[in-house]
């Protein structure tokens, strides 16, 4: 078994992720941190403005793969993951596995993101707009159909503390 929680930049993947591992005993393996390793070290920010989009969806795509895998741990995906052909192909090729959306309206999201001290460090923009509420509203849009086509289940994380995400979550599991 293991879990897969993906969901916008900012829905607390990372976070909610560490908390259900050191619940359940299994390691977090967060896929932003593994292509960081893969690049020496380098944060996400520097990848894809040094190497671009491509190079780091690729790798996106190969740790994913790689991921997938393994049993008995909570993955946490970057934003972007499923919405690139490969990694989604991996995703829905892993067997026992529980897919969460961890779900948020744009607003919140971005009130997480430019309140996070390392987004401008470690998150690229995604558009012309910059790391800005439309920015948010128009690629959360782009991603919203597909994040709710790979969940098999969708938390509102909007107000919700990371200990109740964190129980929703073992309750689905033991239910």
């Amino acid at each position: 078994m293991k879990i897969i929680l993906f969901g916008y930049r900012g829905s607390g993947k990372s976070t909610v992720g560490k908390h259900i591992a050191d619940r359940l005993g299994w390691p977090l393996i967060d896929t932003d941190h593994e292509i960081m390793l893969r690049f020496g070290g380098m944060s996400i920010a520097e990848i894809w403005n040094d190497f671009g989009e491509p190079v780091f969806r690729e790798k996106e795509c190969r740790v994913t793969e790689d991921v997938c895998q393994k049993d008995e741990c909570v993955i946490s995906l970057g934003g972007g993951t499923v919405m690139q052909l490969d990694a989604m192909r991996a995703i829905e090729a892993c067997e026992d596995t529980l897919r969460i959306y961890l779900s948020a309206p744009a607003e919140v999201l971005h009130k997480r993101i430019v309140g996070d001290e390392n987004t401008q460090d470690n998150r690229p923009a995604l558009t012309s707009h910059g790391i800005s509420l439309d920015e948010v509203k128009q690629v959360l849009s782009e991603r919203e159909p597909t994040y709710q086509a790979v969940a098999d289940y969708m938390i509102d994380v909007s107000d919700a503390t990371i200990e109740e995400v964190a129980e929703q979550i073992m309750a689905i599991l033991q239910g």
